[in-house]
């Protein structure tokens, strides 16, 4: 959780951007915080801590089980960053435990699914080739060269 805590106020302010829905790598220097806004793998890396436990391995972690729940209610200041979601339609109960909130899992994976920016035929990119992405991308080189 200190890692999610650290991820959405790192630099005072995060490294997730609210109006283009994804998390930017930052650039720290001289107490100047500038944001890297170039979708690059920091913005899906969230993406990777992202687990389904089900109710069978959960009951072989009764101390995680019971702790989960006051977390998500008496810690709801680090709880609100995170997706929580549990299937009740019957059968074995299945839950999605995940770094990113609902709203930014989905809003993140708009970009990772898009072909115009990190699907492609043999994978997902490390880099987004959209339009943008390559010219945040040249004008970073060009600032770097100087």
């Amino acid at each position: 959780m200190a890692i999610v805590d650290a991820m959405n106020s790192f630099g005072g302010t995060g490294v997730w951007d609210a109006e283009d829905g994804f998390d930017y790598d930052q650039l720290h220097a001289n107490g100047n915080v500038t944001p890297l806004k170039t979708r690059s793998m920091v913005g899906i890396i969230p993406l990777f801590a992202v687990e389904v436990p089900e109710d069978r391995v959960l009951d072989k972690l009764p101390r995680f089980k019971r702790r989960m729940p006051w977390f998500l209610e008496h810690r709801s200041d680090l709880a609100r960053h995170i997706s929580y979601f549990m299937d009740d339609s019957g059968g074995e109960g299945k839950q999605l435990l995940a770094i990113p909130s609902r709203e930014r899992l989905e809003r993140v994976l708009r970009f990772v699914l898009d072909e115009n920016e990190f699907l492609s035929p043999h994978g997902i990119r490390s880099l987004s080739s959209s339009i943008e992405t390559i010219r945040s991308a040249s004008t970073l080189v060009e600032r770097c060269i100087r």
